[in-house]
């Protein structure tokens, strides 16, 4: 969690955070594959998070980095060559 006072002292607080009225901020970085990671968070308007609030966070990690890495598999699946081999003189029936 970052407390609203780190939050404002960011640069990207003017620029993004303050426009939309974002006064508090939690994520978490999973680390999908060694060169690749994926910042998954919150934010709000009003009120802090919770440390139950980021209890739940931490306790859906797990689930959001299987379908992370599944989305990678199946993505790779997708864009390898697709293998096919010419039939071969035994499969075909003479006539």
């Amino acid at each position: 969690m970052t407390s609203r006072r780190a939050l404002r002292g960011l640069e990207i607080y003017d620029e993004f955070f303050r426009p939309y009225g974002v006064e508090s901020s939690m994520s978490i970085r999973i680390q999908v594959s060694p060169a690749r990671a994926v910042d998954v968070g919150a934010t709000r308007a009003k009120r802090d998070f919770s440390a139950r609030d980021r209890q739940v966070l931490d306790l859906i990690r797990p689930a959001v980095r299987s379908a992370l890495r599944l989305g990678e598999a199946a993505t790779a699946a997708r864009a390898a060559p697709t293998r096919r081999s010419a039939p071969s003189s035994t499969s075909r029936r003479a006539r």
